[in-house]
């Protein structure tokens, strides 16, 4: 008899599961993805730019932020929907998502941003978005949330619940900014290659 088994890529998401249906997950992260997202070393250009990346259910995230500088936000929308249901500030860029975009988004900014809400189905997400970010060489602010935690991640971002703080921090703190990517990228090719995560399926 073959026995079902459910798996998530991260604790928070395995409660969730258990809270929800009683099944115990077994946890396998998310690998990063070196397909869509080329590893680029982290050079500071002094864009004094953000940009924004992620599917449109997470743009409520963004709601009523207004950036101390220009952003530019890719994702799967149009320009419509935006408009007409979120409280997104007039300063942003709009660029649809399309498959091998986000090398040439990522070369017009220096920062990545990419908060996240507080609640169980926020927290259970995996930090996938923010490794990538981090593997093209892009400092990431984020807010104080269990999803850097989930892939021991804290140490490489910055965190900060004032999203324009964060940007700012980096921008008077460039050098120990650049640090904080560097070894992010060694310790996410140690972790989360797709060898290291195949390990954990075989088991």
């Amino acid at each position: 008899k073959k026995e079902t088994l459910v798996t998530c890529p991260t604790s928070k998401m395995a409660e969730r599961i258990l809270e929800e249906t009683g099944v115990l997950a077994f946890i396998i992260p998310d690998p990063f993805d070196d397909i869509d997202f080329e590893e680029c070393e982290p050079i500071y250009q002094d864009t004094k730019s953000v940009c924004w990346f992620g599917h449109a259910g997470n743009l409520w995230t963004l709601n009523n932020l207004k950036l101390c500088c220009s952003g530019e936000l890719v994702s799967n929308f149009k320009n419509t929907y935006i408009k007409e249901t979120l409280s997104i500030d007039s300063g942003w860029k709009f660029t649809e998502w399309e498959l091998g975009k986000m090398n040439d988004v990522f070369k017009r900014h220096d920062i990545v941003i990419l908060p996240y809400g507080n609640s169980s189905w926020q927290h259970s997400k995996s930090p996938n978005r923010i490794m990538n970010a981090i593997r093209a060489g892009k400092i990431v602010v984020t807010n104080d949330t269990p999803v850097i935690d989930a892939y021991e991640l804290r140490d490489y971002v910055i965190v900060s619940d004032d999203i324009n703080d964060g940007i700012k921090w980096a921008w008077a703190n460039i050098s120990d900014a650049l640090s904080k990517v560097k070894a992010g990228q060694k310790f996410i090719k140690s972790n989360f290659h797709a060898y290291s995560v195949a390990k954990n399926w075989a088991e």
